[in-house]
């Protein structure tokens, strides 16, 4: 993902990928899968935790899902002279550092939240087994102990577009 991130964003102007960024979230949203949009719609405060970078993540998850800017947790690109380095300020969320974030997150500090958590990939099961609900949307050759597995399927996204 590093070595990803280095050739997709590295010398591009920040203010340029915020804009293409914003663009793109129709794009975004047309590409939802249930049961997991539901969910976050559904939820009283969705946290997203996302190895995309943040950036990107935000525009449509805050337009279409209606979450708070501050409860999307991406990867981080570092800045120099308006322009991205290329460079991740920390970990990527990925695996055990999905784990992390989450115990930091406004998620963990409410009392009584029930947290569910959807994840498509291998390197999602620590988060899910972390949550008190893990839900996987993609499947494995298993699944492993304390995990669901729910078929994704479209979201109807229809309602949600408010073009601009």
């Amino acid at each position: 993902m590093r070595a990803l991130y280095w050739f997709a964003f590295r010398g591009i102007r920040v203010e340029k990928a915020s804009r293409i960024a914003e663009e793109l979230a129709d794009e975004y949203v047309s590409d939802l899968q249930d049961p997991a949009a539901s969910a976050v719609l559904a939820a009283d405060e969705a946290v997203v935790i996302t190895a995309s970078p943040t950036f990107m993540a935000q525009p449509w998850l805050e337009r279409f899902l209606r979450v708070p800017r501050s409860n999307i947790y991406g990867a981080e690109l570092s800045v120099s002279n308006g322009r991205y380095t290329g460079r991740c300020t920390a970990p990527i969320p990925l695996g055990m550092e999905k784990v992390n974030i989450l115990n930091g997150s406004v998620a963990s500090s409410t009392d009584g939240a029930v947290v569910t958590g959807y994840g498509d990939h291998p390197t999602d099961v620590p988060f899910l087994q972390a949550c008190r609900r893990g839900v996987l949307v993609a499947q494995l050759p298993y699944i492993p102990e304390g995990l669901e597995y729910v078929a994704p399927f479209p979201f109807d996204y229809t309602g949600l577009v408010d073009k601009k």
